[in-house]
């Protein structure tokens, strides 16, 4: 039954490159790594290995955050989805941090990547935040725990405290463009949008031009295999109905989720 839940999370973890990453990666097929104990690593390392690592602090680059919805004050523990990444910054894999839910709202503001002064040749760098946690089994799931302790969350389920944090779906588009859950965004002060490329030249506001231009600041900073051109993307969205991408419009304050 165990190996079955870990299975149906590590699904799920798989699906959400959309839980609106910030930025969102590219996953592509898993990179071969080295790494363990207090290294930098990544959730593909701890999860490959994890009754050596159960109980041991581990460190990773947060390349990403996803939509985690609003945390009740009185629960056992608040959940925050990530994006791992390596001692190079290369995506490693999803993972879930259980925090105090008094630490929930300033989790994104301390460990979300930011833009920092000077450029690339692709843009503004990114500077991406070290997150050490420890790595637990909690409820049949992996997490990292970050404030909280195993011994406390016997009744714990992380995936099913995510899905309370995140709400019932929605009808309608809640002014985003799209149907679907209505979310926040994960920055303070960012208004959360949706552009369907599935609606580009049918709704206003939703041109190629428009795309164009998301597709631009989606690649800024990002190197090599980590950018994507605007026919990958459409064809990603496409092929996958749950595949997804976070675009920053920093100048506008918009979280933009570039979806089917």
């Amino acid at each position: 039954m165990k190996n079955a839940v870990k299975s149906r999370l590590l699904f799920a973890l798989s699906l959400f490159v959309g839980v609106a990453l910030v930025p969102a990666a590219v996953f592509g097929a898993p990179k071969k790594k080295k790494g363990g104990g207090s290294e930098i690593s990544c959730a593909e390392i701890w999860n490959g290995a994890a009754e050596k690592f159960y109980g041991k602090t581990v460190k990773t680059f947060v390349l990403g955050i996803g939509a985690a919805g609003t945390a009740s004050s009185d629960a056992a523990a608040a959940v925050v989805p990530v994006e791992t990444g390596d001692a190079n910054r290369d995506p490693g894999g999803n993972a879930l941090v259980l925090v105090p839910p008094a630490d929930f709202s300033g989790f994104a503001e301390k460990f979300a990547p930011r833009a920092e002064g000077g450029s690339s040749s692709f843009g503004e760098k990114i500077a991406y935040r070290l997150l050490a946690g420890t790595f637990a089994e909690v409820g049949g799931e992996n997490v990292l725990l970050l404030g909280v302790s195993a011994a406390a969350l016997k009744d714990f389920s992380p995936s099913r405290a995510l899905e309370a944090q995140l709400g019932e779906d929605v009808a309608g588009d809640g002014g985003n463009g799209a149907g679907g859950r209505e979310e926040k965004s994960s920055r303070e002060g960012y208004e959360k949008k949706i552009f369907s490329v599935a609606e580009i030249g049918k709704k206003p506001g939703r041109t190629a031009a428009e795309f164009r231009r998301l597709v631009a600041l989606f690649n800024r900073g990002k190197r090599g295999a980590e950018r994507m051109s605007a026919k990958e993307i459409r064809e990603a969205c496409g092929n996958d109905a749950e595949f997804f991408l976070t675009v920053f419009d920093e100048k506008a304050k918009i979280e933009w989720e570039i979806r089917n």
